[in-house]
């Protein structure tokens, strides 16, 4: 237990230091090796972490976790054809059947050249804006710098396979597509891995077990689908806006869109407010082979997991403002006959992460200026969109609800809370700056762990009464 408090704490050698002394003890089990292992591979110590994982798949080779990990280690350390025969060892020792196969990962542009797949050009490319946020308090100088993404384009794929909840597309040479691990320059960082078709991915190739779905053919369809669809963090600024790629397609109005089953409400919403084309839900136990596959290319870069490395935010294209611009229905998508005079407080109730610990000192004191506490997960799309267009003040702890802001006159009062490590956040400030919006950042302190970007963290009551009256805000003076 010492050792994960440690780790949680990013204090990765003490963990591990704890972890093998508890590995050492009499009658240590699974636990304290596989511990070990989770630090030495943050740490990129992957042949030492290969070493601990098989012992603790030694003394537990039932737990899926620590197979997984293990394969993601041997992956990097002895390559992806050393971790498909162990993959494949040890899951016949569990009695548990794989069909297991390697592909070369490609990017969707690159690989429909070489194969001969239609592409359609999607429009033009587009310079993505990074900003470093303005924190209050702070005199370091803000940072910007732009960063190049290549034309859009739609590819029509025949005999494609695609996958429930995953973000590869399998085209019928066995080409593994990914928009994000098949990135020209950014495409090693990506981790593909997601415990049900991508066992570990590493050097271009990914390793994908297909045992588990339920094969279903269609005749065509346009695909929407993919890894944390189910997150609005992803499904907002990442899929959605493929539609204006997809909408320039001659066959757009005539084929059905392909969706992950298990989404929230207000995800298929705001799918409805873009587009009218019928549905083809895709079960998360389900493989679609497709006739005929449209697939367009991410407006951004978007992955869901990284590889520990050093990539600069700042080189890593975030928001696209072209897209932000198309969710909100063009250059007056934001505007509204409501009375802006709203004052709202983004409540994150019920989060197990980057949790804002004295939320309800800070709710009580912004009530005494008339601000209300809602929670936009509980809402449908109709009702959040019709918040951020009537808000005058938004106070927020950072989370994927304030891409809602897209929504709002770009002249709103926004205060957004923050652990002391903005992390990426820059690339939601360039793009949001670009559209003529002006946030404003406190950071509060860490309860644990500093260097994890989804850390726990506290802001004293006071300064964000001052940080408000700063901004113009007289009643809690």
């Amino acid at each position: 237990m010492l050792a994960e408090s440690l780790q949680r704490q990013n204090r990765l050698e003490e963990s591990i230091e704890v972890a093998l002394r508890a590995a050492s003890g009499p009658g240590a089990g699974w636990k304290p090796h596989f511990t070990a292992g989770v630090a030495l591979k943050e740490l990129r110590r992957m042949d030492e972490a290969c070493g601990q994982f098989r012992m603790a798949a030694s003394r537990a080779p039932g737990k899926a976790r620590v197979l997984r990990h293990l394969i993601e280690a041997v992956a990097v350390a002895e390559g992806i054809q050393q971790a498909a025969v162990e993959y494949t060892t040890r899951c016949g020792k569990r009695g548990a059947g794989s069909q297991i196969m390697c592909a070369e990962i490609r990017d969707i542009r690159e690989w429909a050249s070489g194969s001969g797949a239609p592409v359609l050009e999607a429009g033009e490319a587009e310079e993505i804006p990074y900003e470093t946020p303005r924190v209050r308090g702070s005199s370091a100088a803000v940072e910007t710098h732009c960063v190049s993404v290549a034309k859009p384009c739609v590819a029509e794929l025949a005999g494609a396979r695609v996958f429930g909840q995953s973000g590869i597309v399998l085209a019928s040479d066995g080409t593994a597509l990914s928009e994000t691990a098949g990135h020209p320059q950014l495409g090693r960082f990506v981790s593909l891995a997601d415990r049900k078709l991508i066992v570990a991915n590493s050097g271009g190739k990914a390793l994908l077990d297909t045992s588990g779905f339920q094969i279903r053919h269609i005749e065509a369809g346009m695909l929407l689908a993919g890894s944390a669809s189910n997150a609005f963090g992803h499904w907002f600024p990442d899929f959605l806006p493929r539609l204006q790629f997809l909408r320039r397609h001659p066959d757009f109005d005539s084929l059905p869109i392909i969706v992950d089953e298990e989404m929230p409400q207000a995800h298929f919403d705001h799918l409805r407010r873009l587009a009218g084309n019928p549905l083809i839900r895709l079960k998360a136990n389900e493989s679609l082979v497709c006739g005929r596959l449209l697939m367009a290319s991410s407006p951004s870069f978007v992955p869901v997991h990284l590889f520990p490395n050093d990539v600069p935010a700042r080189e890593m294209p975030g928001l696209s403002p072209r897209a932000l611009r198309f969710l909100r229905g063009g250059e007056d998508g934001n505007r509204s006959d409501a009375p802006r005079s709203g004052r709202w407080f983004l409540g994150r109730r019920g989060m197990s992460w980057r949790r804002l610990i004295n939320e309800d000192e800070i709710v009580t004191e912004l009530a005494k200026a008339g601000f209300k506490t809602v929670y936009l997960e509980d809402m449908g799309m109709e009702e959040q969109i019709l918040i951020f267009q009537q808000a005058e003040w938004i106070v927020a702890p950072n989370g994927s609800a304030l891409l809602n802001l897209v929504f709002a006159d770009p002249d709103v009062k926004v205060l957004i809370l923050s652990q002391p490590g903005l992390f990426n956040w820059g690339t939601f400030q360039g793009p949001m700056r670009a559209l003529g919006y002006n946030p404003v950042w406190l950071c509060g302190g860490n309860v644990v762990a500093a260097g994890q970007k989804h850390s726990d963290y506290q802001v004293p009551v006071c300064h964000v009464r001052e940080a408000l009256q700063e901004m113009g805000l007289e009643e809690l003076s």
